[in-house]
Protein backbone atom coordinates (compact mmCIF):
# COMPACT_ATOMS: atom_id res chain seq x y z
CA UNK A 1 0.00 0.00 0.00
CA UNK A 2 1.15 3.32 -1.06
CA UNK A 3 0.87 6.03 1.48
CA UNK A 4 1.17 10.12 0.38
CA UNK A 5 2.68 10.42 -3.06
CA UNK A 6 5.66 12.54 -3.45
CA UNK A 7 4.51 16.13 -2.98
CA UNK A 8 3.78 18.43 -6.03
CA UNK A 9 4.12 15.19 -8.09
CA UNK A 10 1.61 16.89 -10.89
CA UNK A 11 2.08 20.72 -10.24
CA UNK A 12 0.95 22.39 -13.17
CA UNK A 13 0.71 19.62 -15.46
CA UNK A 14 -2.06 19.47 -18.49
CA UNK A 15 -3.66 16.23 -16.88
CA UNK A 16 -7.51 16.57 -17.76
CA UNK A 17 -9.19 13.36 -15.98
CA UNK A 18 -8.01 10.85 -13.64
CA UNK A 19 -9.69 8.10 -11.82
CA UNK A 20 -8.59 5.42 -9.15
CA UNK A 21 -9.93 2.37 -9.51
CA UNK A 22 -10.86 -0.17 -6.51
CA UNK A 23 -7.79 -1.72 -6.34
CA UNK A 24 -5.49 1.09 -6.47
CA UNK A 25 -3.01 1.33 -4.22
CA UNK A 26 -3.26 4.92 -3.30
CA UNK A 27 -4.22 5.61 0.42
CA UNK A 28 -3.46 9.46 0.61
CA UNK A 29 -3.20 13.07 -2.10
CA UNK A 30 0.17 14.30 -1.36
CA UNK A 31 0.07 17.89 -0.43
CA UNK A 32 0.51 20.68 -3.49
CA UNK A 33 0.21 16.95 -5.73
CA UNK A 34 -1.91 18.67 -8.58
CA UNK A 35 -1.80 22.14 -7.85
CA UNK A 36 -2.88 24.55 -10.85
CA UNK A 37 -2.86 21.22 -13.03
CA UNK A 38 -5.73 21.23 -15.47
CA UNK A 39 -7.42 18.59 -14.59
CA UNK A 40 -11.31 18.78 -14.50
CA UNK A 41 -12.87 15.90 -12.86
CA UNK A 42 -11.22 13.52 -10.30
CA UNK A 43 -12.65 10.46 -8.89
CA UNK A 44 -11.05 9.36 -5.51
CA UNK A 45 -12.64 6.28 -4.68
CA UNK A 46 -9.96 4.13 -2.35
CA UNK A 47 -8.14 7.56 -1.17
CA UNK A 48 -8.69 8.13 2.39
CA UNK A 49 -7.00 11.57 3.21
CA UNK A 50 -6.38 14.56 0.62
CA UNK A 51 -3.34 15.94 1.85
CA UNK A 52 -3.17 20.35 2.36
CA UNK A 53 -2.97 22.34 -1.17
CA UNK A 54 -3.50 19.12 -3.16
CA UNK A 55 -5.83 20.97 -5.83
CA UNK A 56 -5.31 24.17 -5.30
CA UNK A 57 -5.70 26.52 -7.90
CA UNK A 58 -7.24 23.52 -10.33
CA UNK A 59 -9.23 26.82 -11.87
CA UNK A 60 -10.49 23.93 -14.62
CA UNK A 61 -11.86 21.08 -11.73
CA UNK A 62 -15.48 20.93 -11.86
CA UNK A 63 -16.31 17.87 -9.96
CA UNK A 64 -14.68 15.77 -7.23
CA UNK A 65 -16.04 12.86 -5.47
CA UNK A 66 -14.80 10.09 -3.33
CA UNK A 67 -16.52 7.65 -1.01
CA UNK A 68 -14.00 6.73 0.80
CA UNK A 69 -12.34 9.67 1.96
CA UNK A 70 -12.45 10.78 5.56
CA UNK A 71 -10.12 13.99 5.91
CA UNK A 72 -9.57 16.67 3.69
CA UNK A 73 -6.73 19.05 4.20
CA UNK A 74 -6.17 22.49 4.36
CA UNK A 75 -6.68 24.73 0.98
CA UNK A 76 -7.23 21.15 0.16
CA UNK A 77 -9.27 22.83 -3.43
CA UNK A 78 -8.44 26.19 -2.62
CA UNK A 79 -9.67 29.00 -5.00
CA UNK A 80 -10.97 26.24 -7.68
CA UNK A 81 -13.49 28.85 -8.65
CA UNK A 82 -15.02 26.17 -11.83
CA UNK A 83 -15.55 23.68 -8.56
CA UNK A 84 -19.71 23.05 -8.94
CA UNK A 85 -19.71 19.93 -7.45
CA UNK A 86 -18.12 18.13 -4.16
CA UNK A 87 -19.27 14.84 -3.17
CA UNK A 88 -17.61 13.25 0.14
CA UNK A 89 -20.67 11.50 1.93
CA UNK A 90 -18.22 9.87 4.32
CA UNK A 91 -15.61 12.47 5.26
CA UNK A 92 -15.92 13.61 8.83
CA UNK A 93 -13.07 16.24 8.84
CA UNK A 94 -12.69 19.11 6.86
CA UNK A 95 -9.68 21.47 7.56
CA UNK A 96 -8.89 25.45 7.15
CA UNK A 97 -9.80 26.79 3.54
CA UNK A 98 -10.29 23.50 2.46
CA UNK A 99 -13.05 24.90 -0.19
CA UNK A 100 -12.12 28.91 0.12
CA UNK A 101 -14.04 30.88 -2.79
CA UNK A 102 -15.30 27.88 -4.56
CA UNK A 103 -17.88 30.38 -6.09
CA UNK A 104 -19.53 28.26 -8.25
CA UNK A 105 -19.97 25.02 -5.63
CA UNK A 106 -23.30 24.38 -5.97
CA UNK A 107 -23.77 20.77 -4.97
CA UNK A 108 -22.01 19.28 -1.84
CA UNK A 109 -22.70 15.90 0.09
CA UNK A 110 -20.86 15.89 3.05
CA UNK A 111 -23.64 13.96 5.53
CA UNK A 112 -21.23 12.50 7.63
CA UNK A 113 -19.10 15.66 8.42
CA UNK A 114 -18.65 15.89 12.26
CA UNK A 115 -15.85 18.67 12.54
CA UNK A 116 -15.70 22.02 10.29
CA UNK A 117 -12.00 24.16 10.46
CA UNK A 118 -12.08 27.76 10.25
CA UNK A 119 -12.72 29.56 6.80
CA UNK A 120 -14.00 25.92 5.02
CA UNK A 121 -16.23 27.51 2.71
CA UNK A 122 -15.81 31.20 3.09
CA UNK A 123 -16.66 33.07 0.20
CA UNK A 124 -18.72 30.00 -1.66
CA UNK A 125 -21.27 31.99 -3.48
CA UNK A 126 -23.24 29.67 -5.43
CA UNK A 127 -23.76 26.60 -2.10
CA UNK A 128 -27.47 24.99 -1.96
CA UNK A 129 -30.31 27.23 -0.76
CA UNK A 130 -30.86 24.97 2.39
CA UNK A 131 -27.68 23.02 4.48
CA UNK A 132 -28.79 20.93 6.84
CA UNK A 133 -25.37 19.79 9.06
CA UNK A 134 -26.65 16.26 10.36
CA UNK A 135 -23.88 14.89 11.93
CA UNK A 136 -21.49 18.31 12.65
CA UNK A 137 -20.28 18.74 15.87
CA UNK A 138 -17.83 21.54 15.67
CA UNK A 139 -18.55 24.78 13.35
CA UNK A 140 -15.28 27.19 13.11
CA UNK A 141 -15.06 30.48 12.69
CA UNK A 142 -16.00 32.12 9.32
CA UNK A 143 -16.87 28.74 7.92
CA UNK A 144 -19.84 30.14 5.93
CA UNK A 145 -18.82 34.00 5.68
CA UNK A 146 -19.45 35.25 2.69
CA UNK A 147 -22.47 32.51 1.85
CA UNK A 148 -24.75 34.85 0.17
CA UNK A 149 -26.51 32.00 -1.81
CA UNK A 150 -27.82 30.21 1.81
CA UNK A 151 -31.64 31.11 3.18
CA UNK A 152 -31.72 28.46 5.51
CA UNK A 153 -29.35 26.56 7.79
CA UNK A 154 -30.44 23.64 10.57
CA UNK A 155 -27.54 23.20 13.03
CA UNK A 156 -28.06 19.59 14.81
CA UNK A 157 -27.95 19.17 19.03
CA UNK A 158 -24.91 18.09 18.74
CA UNK A 159 -23.11 21.57 18.56
CA UNK A 160 -22.45 23.47 21.59
CA UNK A 161 -20.74 26.68 19.73
CA UNK A 162 -20.88 28.83 16.75
CA UNK A 163 -17.51 30.30 15.65
CA UNK A 164 -17.11 34.14 15.18
CA UNK A 165 -18.06 35.13 12.05
CA UNK A 166 -19.69 31.88 11.12
CA UNK A 167 -22.02 32.99 8.88
CA UNK A 168 -21.07 36.80 8.39
CA UNK A 169 -22.47 38.38 5.48
CA UNK A 170 -24.89 35.68 4.53
CA UNK A 171 -27.29 37.67 2.86
CA UNK A 172 -29.83 35.76 2.19
CA UNK A 173 -29.93 33.98 5.77
CA UNK A 174 -33.54 34.31 6.95
CA UNK A 175 -33.63 31.37 8.76
CA UNK A 176 -31.61 29.28 11.42
CA UNK A 177 -32.60 26.57 13.77
CA UNK A 178 -30.01 26.91 16.65
CA UNK A 179 -30.32 24.16 18.97
CA UNK A 180 -30.65 23.95 22.64
CA UNK A 181 -27.10 22.94 23.70
CA UNK A 182 -25.64 26.09 22.05
CA UNK A 183 -23.86 27.82 25.06
CA UNK A 184 -21.32 30.31 22.72
CA UNK A 185 -22.36 32.37 19.85
CA UNK A 186 -18.99 34.21 18.30
CA UNK A 187 -18.72 37.65 17.74
CA UNK A 188 -19.46 39.13 14.24
CA UNK A 189 -21.58 35.32 13.95
CA UNK A 190 -24.19 36.64 12.27
CA UNK A 191 -23.12 40.41 11.06
CA UNK A 192 -24.43 41.55 7.64
CA UNK A 193 -27.25 38.81 7.47
CA UNK A 194 -29.40 41.46 6.23
CA UNK A 195 -32.18 39.03 5.23
CA UNK A 196 -32.55 37.44 8.69
CA UNK A 197 -35.98 38.70 10.33
CA UNK A 198 -36.08 36.53 13.42
CA UNK A 199 -33.40 34.46 15.83
CA UNK A 200 -34.36 32.84 19.12
CA UNK A 201 -31.25 32.60 21.07
CA UNK A 202 -30.83 29.37 23.01
CA UNK A 203 -31.71 28.75 26.90
CA UNK A 204 -28.11 27.66 27.80
CA UNK A 205 -26.36 31.13 26.29
CA UNK A 206 -25.19 33.67 28.71
CA UNK A 207 -23.04 36.07 26.65
CA UNK A 208 -23.99 37.26 23.42
CA UNK A 209 -21.05 38.89 22.32
CA UNK A 210 -19.96 42.19 20.19
CA UNK A 211 -21.22 42.86 16.58
CA UNK A 212 -22.88 39.79 16.65
CA UNK A 213 -25.85 41.08 14.44
CA UNK A 214 -24.00 44.26 13.31
CA UNK A 215 -25.62 44.86 9.97
CA UNK A 216 -28.73 42.90 10.22
CA UNK A 217 -31.25 45.15 8.74
CA UNK A 218 -33.94 42.70 8.33
CA UNK A 219 -34.11 41.15 12.19
CA UNK A 220 -37.40 42.49 13.49
CA UNK A 221 -37.78 40.04 16.61
CA UNK A 222 -35.12 38.48 18.98
CA UNK A 223 -35.42 35.93 21.79
CA UNK A 224 -32.93 36.36 24.36
CA UNK A 225 -33.76 34.52 27.44
CA UNK A 226 -33.26 34.98 30.62
CA UNK A 227 -30.17 33.38 31.49
CA UNK A 228 -28.25 35.66 29.17
CA UNK A 229 -26.19 38.30 31.92
CA UNK A 230 -23.89 39.84 29.61
CA UNK A 231 -24.82 41.91 26.25
CA UNK A 232 -21.66 43.42 24.10
CA UNK A 233 -22.02 45.77 21.84
CA UNK A 234 -24.58 44.48 18.66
Amino acid sequence: TIGFTLEASFWDAAIEKITFTGDSHFEAIGTLMFWGSNIKEIDLNGVIEIGSSAFEDCLNLESVSSNTCYYIGDYAFYCCKNLKSASFPNCLEIYERAFYECESLAEINFEKLEWMDWYVFQYCESLPATLELENIEYIGSYAFEGCCSLTSVKIPDSVTAIGNGAFNGCTSLTKIDLPENITSIGSRAFSGCTSLEEITIPEKVTTIYDSTFEGCTGLIEIYIPKGVSTIEDF
